[in-house]
């Protein structure tokens, strides 16, 4: 949610700095209607949007590239870290509670103005007109107008030259639809009530309204612009109407006397390069990150092994008479001692306290790497799969700074159904996926955060089925 709220934040900055610097002094009052409304939605939906750009290429064999490809994964890892909300029951529920309150509230406004408007409409006087309704309201509240209905309060109150000039006005906003605009923007200002940006937007369109019911009076720009200034302090109107007195006055004025040039209009292109950035950086990109095959793996060295720029002092496991290997097991980090969740197993000094705890709630590392590759698992063969992910290490900061990985294990696939590049580009995400995992909550020992094992898929035993390429994780145990 938060990665939404800030690809989100982005998407309507470059359209509030773009209207501002290119279009918010120009007359092409349709064009910016339009750009408003489509950058207001933009913002919506493109953090929404999946699409998959992922490439894989083979190591390139120079420590310079290496250490170049290893520093920019790592900043990414720290900024995601940075963006991943520490999970915590309450914190969240307490989130919640405050949303559906704001929410709540912008709507029983929303109601309000409803209410207001259909009572006005019920005790009104109606006279039926060629596109609208007119309703004489009797009560105090400046002119305005929903849909295709016209409020005025008093038609003895204006001269004729006036009730004219307010009529033509409101069914300007009537033949444009305006209403709907108005509409669209007050629910996504109810549902994003946090928000600063969507208020911008609403009224940034709601001037742009008035300023093309406001072209009728071109031709009449002083004495309209002299009933404006007279009529500035009348009342109100419900705000998801159109009040005739709407908007600064003074900015009303101004572009009635104004026209752009056709310079002006060549500025206009630039909104495709606006919404290709848009599209490229904002929307919901899965795996787009060019992966070195081999680029995130652990180097190793004997008994030593480095990772992330750590240190990893390993236990050599030798194999059995049988010939079974066990996974080497990490002793220290950077030259601190590695607790281990199974303490009676390896004879540990010290149990610890609480152990590592991922940063997702409810979710185990591995269920995590499965949902960022859910569509590549889809693409394999019907059958089971198993990730052979054992323990993983988390450091005193809530860092992954070791795994055990071997491969994916075909359950009642035969491997020439898999091509054997497919099956190595396959490896490479899932490292690249354990590279930039989200922080944990480090394991402690006596309150004092330490470095300490945890099992990958947590106390779960689950493997991943395919069937009609939709794949699903499952604790099942049989394969047809």
């Amino acid at each position: 949610m938060l990665q939404y709220l800030l690809n989100l934040t982005c998407v309507w900055t470059i359209g509030i700095l773009a209207y501002k610097l290119l279009f918010q002094k120009e007359t092409y009052h349709v064009f910016n209607r339009f750009f408003l409304i489509g950058m207001a939605l933009a913002g919506v939906l493109l953090p929404l949007i999946s699409w998959n750009t992922t490439s894989v290429v083979a190591t390139v064999p120079s420590t310079i590239k290496t250490h170049i490809i290893q520093s920019a994964v790592e900043t990414k890892s720290q900024a995601v870290a940075v963006m991943q909300p520490h999970i915590t029951s309450n914190w969240d529920y307490l989130q919640l509670y405050i949303y559906i309150a704001g929410l709540t509230i912008s709507l029983l406004f929303i109601l309000k103005d409803c209410l207001l408007i259909l009572r006005l409409y019920k005790n009104g006087v109606k006279v039926e007109h060629t596109y609208y309704t007119l309703i004489e309201t009797r009560q105090k509240h400046s002119p305005f107008s929903i849909f295709r209905l016209v409020f005025i309060s008093n038609m003895n109150a204006y001269t004729e030259p006036e009730i004219n000039m307010v009529l033509a006005h409101e069914e300007r906003h009537i033949r444009k639809h305006h209403s709907i605009d108005l509409i669209l923007t007050y629910v996504l200002q109810s549902i994003f009530w946090f928000h600063p940006f969507i208020y911008w937007f609403r009224k940034q369109l709601q001037l742009v309204h008035e300023y093309q019911a406001d072209e009728l009076q071109h031709n009449t720009a002083n004495e309209y612009g002299r009933f404006l200034i007279m009529q500035v302090l009348s009342q109100t109107a419900p705000r998801i109407s159109h009040s005739f007195f709407h908007s600064p006055i003074k900015n009303r004025i101004m572009m009635l006397s104004k026209s752009s040039t056709r310079y002006a209009k060549l500025k206009q292109v630039l909104v495709l390069p606006l919404l290709v950035v848009a599209v490229t950086f904002f929307s919901n990109c899965k795996n787009n990150r060019v992966i070195p095959i081999g680029g995130y793996t652990i180097k190793k060295n004997g008994d030593v092994a480095t990772y992330k720029g750590n240190t990893i002092k390993l236990k050599i496991t030798p194999p059995d008479k049988d010939g079974s290997t066990w996974a080497d097991r990490p002793l220290t980090v950077n030259g601190e001692k590695v607790y281990s969740i199974y303490s009676d197993m390896y004879k540990n000094d010290v149990d610890l306290d609480t152990d590592p705890v991922f940063s997702i709630k409810d979710n185990t590392l591995k269920e995590y790497i499965f949902e960022k590759l859910k569509d590549d698992f889809d693409k394999l063969p019907d059958g089971g799969y198993n990730l052979m992910l054992g323990l993983g290490v988390v450091d005193t900061k809530g860092e992954l700074v070791w795994y055990d990985y071997s491969s994916v294990q075909t359950l009642g696939v035969s491997f020439d159904d898999i091509s054997k590049s497919y099956h190595h580009e396959f490896d490479s995400k899932v490292m690249a996926e354990l590279y930039n995992a989200p922080k944990f909550a480090p394991g402690t020992v006596k309150g004092e955060a330490v470095a300490s094992e945890f099992p990958i898929g947590g106390d779960k035993f689950q493997h991943i089925e395919v069937k009609n390429h939709h794949a699903i994780l499952c604790q099942c145990t049989k394969y047809n």
